[in-house]
Protein backbone atom coordinates (compact mmCIF):
# COMPACT_ATOMS: atom_id res chain seq x y z
CA UNK A 1 0.00 0.00 0.00
CA UNK A 2 1.44 3.39 -1.02
CA UNK A 3 2.70 5.40 2.14
CA UNK A 4 0.83 8.51 0.57
CA UNK A 5 -2.47 7.11 1.25
CA UNK A 6 -2.12 6.45 5.16
CA UNK A 7 -0.79 8.80 7.93
CA UNK A 8 1.09 7.06 10.66
CA UNK A 9 1.50 8.69 13.96
CA UNK A 10 3.39 6.66 16.86
CA UNK A 11 4.10 7.71 20.45
CA UNK A 12 7.29 6.50 22.00
CA UNK A 13 5.94 7.21 25.46
CA UNK A 14 3.76 4.52 24.84
CA UNK A 15 4.18 0.52 25.77
CA UNK A 16 4.11 -1.94 22.63
CA UNK A 17 1.07 -3.46 24.83
CA UNK A 18 -0.90 -0.79 24.29
CA UNK A 19 -4.29 -1.69 21.94
CA UNK A 20 -3.59 -0.45 18.52
CA UNK A 21 -6.15 1.55 16.82
CA UNK A 22 -6.95 2.92 13.55
CA UNK A 23 -8.47 6.39 13.03
CA UNK A 24 -10.76 6.91 10.45
CA UNK A 25 -11.62 10.63 9.61
CA UNK A 26 -14.07 12.01 7.24
CA UNK A 27 -15.14 15.07 5.82
CA UNK A 28 -14.59 18.41 8.14
CA UNK A 29 -12.60 16.00 10.57
CA UNK A 30 -10.07 14.81 7.73
CA UNK A 31 -8.69 18.60 7.36
CA UNK A 32 -4.92 18.63 8.85
CA UNK A 33 -5.62 21.71 10.22
CA UNK A 34 -8.54 20.63 12.44
CA UNK A 35 -7.81 19.56 15.86
CA UNK A 36 -10.09 16.56 15.90
CA UNK A 37 -7.80 13.52 15.05
CA UNK A 38 -5.00 15.06 17.68
CA UNK A 39 -7.81 15.84 20.46
CA UNK A 40 -8.89 12.00 19.67
CA UNK A 41 -5.11 10.30 19.86
CA UNK A 42 -4.41 12.47 23.10
CA UNK A 43 -7.87 10.80 24.45
CA UNK A 44 -7.41 7.31 22.84
CA UNK A 45 -3.87 7.32 24.63
CA UNK A 46 -4.87 8.14 27.68
CA UNK A 47 -7.41 5.48 27.27
CA UNK A 48 -4.34 2.59 26.93
CA UNK A 49 -4.55 2.52 22.89
CA UNK A 50 -1.70 3.18 20.32
CA UNK A 51 -3.11 5.05 17.43
CA UNK A 52 -0.90 3.40 14.88
CA UNK A 53 -2.57 4.75 11.29
CA UNK A 54 -4.68 7.72 10.53
CA UNK A 55 -6.89 7.11 7.59
CA UNK A 56 -8.59 10.37 5.85
CA UNK A 57 -11.80 10.66 3.92
CA UNK A 58 -12.08 14.04 2.72
CA UNK A 59 -15.21 13.67 0.30
CA UNK A 60 -17.24 10.88 1.89
CA UNK A 61 -19.81 9.67 -0.53
CA UNK A 62 -23.61 10.49 0.44
CA UNK A 63 -25.26 9.80 3.31
CA UNK A 64 -21.83 7.53 3.99
CA UNK A 65 -19.23 7.68 6.21
CA UNK A 66 -16.60 6.07 4.02
CA UNK A 67 -16.19 5.00 0.23
CA UNK A 68 -15.44 1.77 -1.32
CA UNK A 69 -11.73 3.23 -1.92
CA UNK A 70 -10.60 4.28 1.52
CA UNK A 71 -13.03 0.88 3.12
CA UNK A 72 -10.42 -1.20 0.82
CA UNK A 73 -7.39 0.95 2.01
CA UNK A 74 -9.38 0.36 6.05
CA UNK A 75 -9.78 -3.54 5.30
CA UNK A 76 -6.07 -3.90 3.91
CA UNK A 77 -4.63 -2.21 7.09
CA UNK A 78 -6.04 -4.48 9.18
CA UNK A 79 -5.61 -7.77 7.24
CA UNK A 80 -1.89 -7.01 7.25
CA UNK A 81 -1.77 -7.32 10.58
CA UNK A 82 -3.84 -10.34 10.73
CA UNK A 83 -1.30 -11.78 8.47
CA UNK A 84 1.72 -10.57 10.90
CA UNK A 85 -0.27 -12.19 13.81
CA UNK A 86 -0.38 -8.94 15.35
CA UNK A 87 -3.38 -8.00 18.05
CA UNK A 88 -6.34 -7.13 15.90
CA UNK A 89 -7.15 -3.30 15.73
CA UNK A 90 -9.95 -1.18 16.73
CA UNK A 91 -11.24 1.34 14.48
CA UNK A 92 -12.07 4.38 15.94
CA UNK A 93 -13.94 7.53 13.58
CA UNK A 94 -13.27 10.97 14.28
CA UNK A 95 -17.14 11.41 14.14
CA UNK A 96 -20.60 10.32 15.73
CA UNK A 97 -21.03 7.28 13.75
CA UNK A 98 -25.45 6.43 13.04
CA UNK A 99 -26.10 2.93 14.48
CA UNK A 100 -26.55 1.15 10.79
CA UNK A 101 -23.03 2.63 9.76
CA UNK A 102 -21.57 1.45 12.80
CA UNK A 103 -23.11 -2.20 11.94
CA UNK A 104 -22.26 -1.93 8.58
CA UNK A 105 -18.48 -1.32 9.14
CA UNK A 106 -18.19 -3.65 11.70
CA UNK A 107 -19.41 -6.64 9.38
CA UNK A 108 -17.41 -4.97 6.11
CA UNK A 109 -14.09 -4.77 8.34
CA UNK A 110 -14.70 -7.63 10.91
CA UNK A 111 -13.56 -5.27 13.56
CA UNK A 112 -14.61 -3.83 16.54
CA UNK A 113 -15.79 -0.25 15.92
CA UNK A 114 -15.97 2.80 17.90
CA UNK A 115 -16.98 6.37 17.27
CA UNK A 116 -15.54 9.67 19.22
CA UNK A 117 -18.69 9.60 21.59
CA UNK A 118 -17.80 6.23 22.66
CA UNK A 119 -14.28 7.51 23.33
CA UNK A 120 -15.27 10.52 25.07
CA UNK A 121 -17.30 8.52 27.23
CA UNK A 122 -14.51 5.73 27.84
CA UNK A 123 -12.80 8.95 29.50
CA UNK A 124 -16.10 10.34 31.02
CA UNK A 125 -15.82 6.97 32.89
CA UNK A 126 -12.08 6.41 33.80
CA UNK A 127 -11.88 10.08 35.38
CA UNK A 128 -15.40 10.27 37.41
CA UNK A 129 -15.25 10.86 41.06
CA UNK A 130 -18.65 11.82 42.19
CA UNK A 131 -22.22 9.50 42.47
CA UNK A 132 -23.50 12.65 40.45
CA UNK A 133 -20.94 12.20 37.86
CA UNK A 134 -21.17 8.64 37.76
CA UNK A 135 -24.71 8.73 37.24
CA UNK A 136 -24.26 10.88 34.45
CA UNK A 137 -22.09 9.17 32.83
CA UNK A 138 -24.17 5.76 32.70
CA UNK A 139 -27.21 7.99 31.64
CA UNK A 140 -25.29 9.32 28.56
CA UNK A 141 -23.88 6.02 27.31
CA UNK A 142 -27.50 4.54 27.50
CA UNK A 143 -29.19 7.55 25.34
CA UNK A 144 -26.03 7.38 23.35
CA UNK A 145 -26.32 3.32 22.63
CA UNK A 146 -30.39 2.68 22.75
CA UNK A 147 -30.31 3.41 19.10
CA UNK A 148 -27.69 0.70 18.71
CA UNK A 149 -29.71 -1.97 20.17
CA UNK A 150 -31.71 -3.37 17.14
CA UNK A 151 -28.34 -3.62 15.04
CA UNK A 152 -26.44 -5.60 17.89
CA UNK A 153 -25.68 -8.78 16.41
CA UNK A 154 -25.67 -10.91 19.16
CA UNK A 155 -29.46 -10.06 20.12
CA UNK A 156 -30.77 -10.85 16.65
CA UNK A 157 -34.57 -11.19 16.51
CA UNK A 158 -35.01 -14.18 18.55
CA UNK A 159 -37.73 -14.38 20.95
CA UNK A 160 -37.38 -13.55 24.50
CA UNK A 161 -37.74 -16.01 27.60
CA UNK A 162 -39.00 -16.28 31.16
CA UNK A 163 -41.34 -14.16 32.73
CA UNK A 164 -42.36 -10.90 33.15
CA UNK A 165 -43.42 -10.11 29.81
CA UNK A 166 -40.66 -11.66 28.58
CA UNK A 167 -42.18 -14.30 26.17
CA UNK A 168 -43.74 -12.93 23.02
CA UNK A 169 -41.12 -9.70 22.43
CA UNK A 170 -37.88 -10.27 20.56
CA UNK A 171 -34.04 -10.21 22.64
CA UNK A 172 -34.11 -6.42 20.96
CA UNK A 173 -37.26 -5.22 22.40
CA UNK A 174 -36.45 -7.00 26.04
CA UNK A 175 -33.04 -4.77 25.34
CA UNK A 176 -35.05 -1.52 24.95
CA UNK A 177 -37.51 -2.08 27.66
CA UNK A 178 -34.46 -2.55 30.21
CA UNK A 179 -32.77 0.29 28.73
CA UNK A 180 -36.16 2.65 29.39
CA UNK A 181 -36.37 1.54 32.44
CA UNK A 182 -32.81 1.79 33.75
CA UNK A 183 -32.71 5.52 32.24
CA UNK A 184 -36.10 6.31 33.45
CA UNK A 185 -34.38 5.17 36.92
CA UNK A 186 -31.00 7.31 36.46
CA UNK A 187 -32.84 10.14 35.64
CA UNK A 188 -34.64 10.08 39.48
CA UNK A 189 -31.79 9.66 40.70
CA UNK A 190 -29.86 12.12 39.07
CA UNK A 191 -32.95 14.63 40.09
CA UNK A 192 -32.42 14.09 43.62
CA UNK A 193 -28.62 14.38 43.69
CA UNK A 194 -28.83 17.87 41.41
CA UNK A 195 -31.75 19.36 43.94
CA UNK A 196 -29.01 18.04 46.83
CA UNK A 197 -26.36 19.90 45.02
CA UNK A 198 -28.21 23.16 44.41
CA UNK A 199 -29.01 23.43 48.15
CA UNK A 200 -25.31 23.36 48.58
CA UNK A 201 -25.09 26.05 46.16
CA UNK A 202 -27.43 28.05 47.61
CA UNK A 203 -25.91 28.07 51.40
CA UNK A 204 -22.49 29.23 50.08
CA UNK A 205 -23.95 31.71 47.63
CA UNK A 206 -23.38 34.85 50.46
CA UNK A 207 -19.80 33.87 49.86
CA UNK A 208 -18.50 35.69 46.45
CA UNK A 209 -17.53 32.75 44.23
CA UNK A 210 -15.09 32.13 41.31
CA UNK A 211 -15.56 29.71 38.83
CA UNK A 212 -12.68 28.76 36.49
CA UNK A 213 -13.95 27.70 33.00
CA UNK A 214 -12.61 27.35 29.29
CA UNK A 215 -11.86 24.44 26.70
CA UNK A 216 -10.59 21.27 28.13
CA UNK A 217 -6.58 20.94 29.22
CA UNK A 218 -6.20 24.78 29.11
CA UNK A 219 -4.86 24.93 32.72
CA UNK A 220 -8.23 25.53 34.75
CA UNK A 221 -7.27 22.79 37.48
CA UNK A 222 -3.25 24.44 37.83
CA UNK A 223 -4.54 27.92 38.45
CA UNK A 224 -7.38 25.92 41.30
CA UNK A 225 -4.20 24.66 43.00
CA UNK A 226 -1.66 27.99 42.51
CA UNK A 227 -4.62 29.94 43.58
CA UNK A 228 -6.10 27.81 46.79
CA UNK A 229 -2.95 26.14 47.72
CA UNK A 230 -5.13 22.95 46.87
CA UNK A 231 -3.88 19.54 46.12
CA UNK A 232 -6.33 19.24 43.34
CA UNK A 233 -5.59 16.52 40.65
CA UNK A 234 -3.48 18.23 37.90
CA UNK A 235 -2.50 16.41 34.77
CA UNK A 236 -1.82 17.51 31.22
CA UNK A 237 -5.00 15.51 30.19
CA UNK A 238 -7.93 16.19 28.05
CA UNK A 239 -10.75 16.04 30.74
CA UNK A 240 -8.55 15.60 33.58
CA UNK A 241 -11.03 17.03 35.65
CA UNK A 242 -14.57 15.73 35.34
CA UNK A 243 -16.13 16.80 38.44
CA UNK A 244 -16.79 20.35 40.08
CA UNK A 245 -13.95 21.20 42.90
CA UNK A 246 -14.84 23.83 44.82
CA UNK A 247 -11.66 26.00 47.44
CA UNK A 248 -11.76 28.75 49.37
CA UNK A 249 -9.17 31.08 48.84
CA UNK A 250 -8.63 33.04 51.97
CA UNK A 251 -7.02 36.93 52.09
CA UNK A 252 -7.80 37.97 55.82
CA UNK A 253 -9.83 36.94 58.57
CA UNK A 254 -13.25 38.40 57.05
CA UNK A 255 -12.58 38.23 53.65
CA UNK A 256 -12.60 34.56 51.29
CA UNK A 257 -13.82 33.76 47.73
CA UNK A 258 -14.75 30.62 46.82
CA UNK A 259 -13.05 28.94 43.36
CA UNK A 260 -14.57 26.25 41.37
CA UNK A 261 -12.91 24.68 38.77
CA UNK A 262 -15.44 23.13 36.44
CA UNK A 263 -15.07 20.30 33.57
CA UNK A 264 -13.79 21.52 30.58
CA UNK A 265 -15.36 22.11 26.99
CA UNK A 266 -14.83 20.49 23.70
CA UNK A 267 -15.46 21.42 20.65
CA UNK A 268 -18.84 19.29 18.92
CA UNK A 269 -19.37 17.80 22.63
CA UNK A 270 -21.71 14.86 21.98
CA UNK A 271 -25.49 16.32 22.24
CA UNK A 272 -26.09 13.22 25.27
CA UNK A 273 -23.13 14.68 27.12
CA UNK A 274 -23.75 18.07 26.77
CA UNK A 275 -27.48 17.50 28.60
CA UNK A 276 -26.30 14.92 31.15
CA UNK A 277 -23.40 17.07 32.14
CA UNK A 278 -25.25 20.71 32.70
CA UNK A 279 -25.28 20.24 36.45
CA UNK A 280 -21.16 20.58 36.19
CA UNK A 281 -21.96 24.06 34.98
CA UNK A 282 -23.92 24.83 37.94
CA UNK A 283 -20.99 26.57 38.95
CA UNK A 284 -20.46 28.90 36.24
CA UNK A 285 -24.13 30.01 35.89
CA UNK A 286 -24.27 31.33 39.71
CA UNK A 287 -20.80 32.32 39.60
CA UNK A 288 -19.92 35.99 40.64
CA UNK A 289 -17.16 35.97 38.21
CA UNK A 290 -15.68 33.53 35.63
CA UNK A 291 -11.62 33.41 35.08
CA UNK A 292 -11.98 32.52 31.29
CA UNK A 293 -8.59 29.92 31.34
CA UNK A 294 -7.24 29.64 27.39
CA UNK A 295 -3.72 28.34 26.59
CA UNK A 296 -2.68 31.49 24.53
CA UNK A 297 0.47 28.83 22.77
CA UNK A 298 -2.35 26.61 21.20
CA UNK A 299 -2.90 27.46 17.84
CA UNK A 300 -6.61 26.67 18.06
CA UNK A 301 -6.90 29.25 20.69
CA UNK A 302 -9.68 31.23 18.96
CA UNK A 303 -11.42 28.24 18.26
CA UNK A 304 -11.04 27.05 21.58
CA UNK A 305 -12.65 30.91 22.76
CA UNK A 306 -15.48 30.36 20.24
CA UNK A 307 -16.73 27.21 21.93
CA UNK A 308 -16.32 28.26 25.85
CA UNK A 309 -18.40 31.45 24.71
CA UNK A 310 -21.21 29.39 22.72
CA UNK A 311 -21.30 26.78 25.87
CA UNK A 312 -21.56 29.50 28.62
CA UNK A 313 -24.25 31.02 26.47
CA UNK A 314 -26.03 27.61 25.98
CA UNK A 315 -25.78 27.07 29.76
CA UNK A 316 -27.19 31.17 30.62
CA UNK A 317 -23.46 31.98 32.12
CA UNK A 318 -23.03 34.29 29.12
CA UNK A 319 -23.83 37.27 31.61
CA UNK A 320 -21.45 36.85 34.34
CA UNK A 321 -18.54 39.40 35.11
CA UNK A 322 -15.46 37.81 33.63
CA UNK A 323 -12.13 37.88 33.20
CA UNK A 324 -9.63 36.29 30.43
CA UNK A 325 -6.58 34.36 31.22
CA UNK A 326 -4.37 33.70 28.48
CA UNK A 327 -2.69 30.36 29.98
CA UNK A 328 0.61 29.39 29.58
CA UNK A 329 2.63 32.35 29.05
CA UNK A 330 6.17 30.50 29.19
CA UNK A 331 5.96 28.93 25.87
CA UNK A 332 5.53 32.52 24.02
CA UNK A 333 7.78 34.12 22.38
CA UNK A 334 8.10 37.62 22.99
CA UNK A 335 6.47 38.59 19.50
CA UNK A 336 3.84 36.07 20.59
CA UNK A 337 2.74 37.79 23.48
CA UNK A 338 2.29 41.12 22.47
CA UNK A 339 0.46 40.39 19.24
CA UNK A 340 -1.99 38.64 21.59
CA UNK A 341 -2.28 41.46 24.30
CA UNK A 342 -3.02 43.62 21.10
CA UNK A 343 -5.75 41.05 20.04
CA UNK A 344 -6.93 40.86 23.89
CA UNK A 345 -6.15 44.11 25.33
CA UNK A 346 -8.33 43.09 28.18
CA UNK A 347 -6.91 39.64 29.17
CA UNK A 348 -4.19 38.81 31.41
CA UNK A 349 -1.51 36.67 29.67
CA UNK A 350 -0.08 34.77 32.35
CA UNK A 351 1.15 31.49 33.54
CA UNK A 352 0.04 29.02 36.67
CA UNK A 353 3.76 29.04 37.25
CA UNK A 354 4.75 32.67 37.77
CA UNK A 355 4.45 33.39 41.00
CA UNK A 356 4.15 37.05 39.79
CA UNK A 357 1.08 35.58 37.71
CA UNK A 358 -0.21 34.34 39.90
CA UNK A 359 -0.19 37.13 42.91
CA UNK A 360 -1.57 39.58 40.10
CA UNK A 361 -4.63 37.44 39.24
CA UNK A 362 -5.15 37.10 43.19
CA UNK A 363 -5.04 40.34 43.43
CA UNK A 364 -7.55 40.81 40.50
CA UNK A 365 -9.45 38.44 42.57
CA UNK A 366 -9.72 40.23 45.77
CA UNK A 367 -10.33 43.53 44.18
CA UNK A 368 -13.52 41.93 42.90
CA UNK A 369 -14.91 40.31 46.07
CA UNK A 370 -14.06 43.64 47.88
CA UNK A 371 -16.53 45.73 44.90
CA UNK A 372 -18.75 42.79 45.57
CA UNK A 373 -19.15 42.95 49.26
CA UNK A 374 -19.68 46.57 48.99
CA UNK A 375 -22.52 45.51 47.03
CA UNK A 376 -24.49 43.36 48.87
CA UNK A 377 -27.21 44.35 51.26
Amino acid sequence: MPRSRQETHRSPALSRSARPAVVLAAGPHADPNKDTVLELQLLLEDLGYRVDAVVRQRRPPPGSLVGPGKLEELEALLQERRAAGLSPSVVITADRVPSGQLAYLEKALDAPVLDRTDVILQVFEARARTKLARLEIELARLVHQLPRVRDHRDLGAKEGGGGRGGRGNSNVELAKQRTRVRTAELRREIDAERARRRRTTTRRHAVPTVALVGYTNAGKSAWMQALTGSTVHVEDKLFATLDTTVRALVFGPHQRVLVADTVGFLEDLPHALVESFRSTLDEAVVADLLLLVADASHPHLREHLAVTHAALAESSGEDRRRLLLLNKADRLTPDERRALQREFPDALIVSSRDEHDVREVGARIRAFAAEALTRSP
